[in-house]
Formats: structure tokens, C-alpha cells, sequence
């Protein structure tokens, strides 16, 4: 069973901060979930642990050095995970 705070800790972030892409990678299509966060480096590096804890496999990380300086995470999202993403996807576009 996976830590509920760290869960939290993510879902939380994905809410406030997130998007679906979905891309092509090797000939196969995959949904790839992106998590930004502003001007925040220690919690990005606390969303990077929590999504390795998590068993998340990272596709690319990058930071943006702009006003305000952002950090994006893309990653594919175990199944379990993948449901409480989708579900949030879901409402905030009904809202």
C-alpha cells in the first residue's frame, strides 16, 4: 500500500498545477501527465522523491530560468495513481 501522504503530497501538486499531454514515444502512445510548479525548487524536489517513491517512471525534467522561474516534471503514472489523476482531470473540466 502506497504512503497516503505522499499520495496526498502529489495529488495536491497535480491539482493546483497540472496537465495531460499525450505523446508518442517508440512507435506507442502514452498518456503523459506534466506537474509545474512556480518559483518553488524545494518542493519540486520533494514532488521528484515522492514520484520516484511512488514508482512513477519520469520522462524529462526541466526548469524554465524566466520570471517566475518554473520546474516541470512529465511522467507516466502507475495504474493506481493514473485513476486519482484522471478523476481530477475529469472534474476540473466539468467545472
Amino acid at each position: 500500500m502506497k504512503n497516503i501522504l505522499t499520495l496526498c503530497f502529489v495529488f495536491l501538486s497535480f491539482s493546483l498545477n497540472a496537465q495531460e499531454i499525450d505523446k508518442i514515444y517508440g512507435g506507442g502512445q502514452y498518456e503523459v501527465y506534466e506537474i509545474s510548479v512556480a518559483n518553488a525548487q524545494h518542493q519540486f524536489e520533494v514532488l521528484k522523491s515522492f514520484l520516484k517513491e511512488l514508482g512513477v517512471y519520469t520522462i524529462k525534467e526541466e526548469i524554465w530560468n524566466k520570471i517566475p522561474v518554473t520546474f516541470h516534471i512529465k511522467f507516466l503514472p502507475d495504474d493506481e495513481l493514473k485513476i486519482l489523476l484522471d478523476k481530477e482531470l475529469a472534474y476540473q473540466n466539468n467545472n
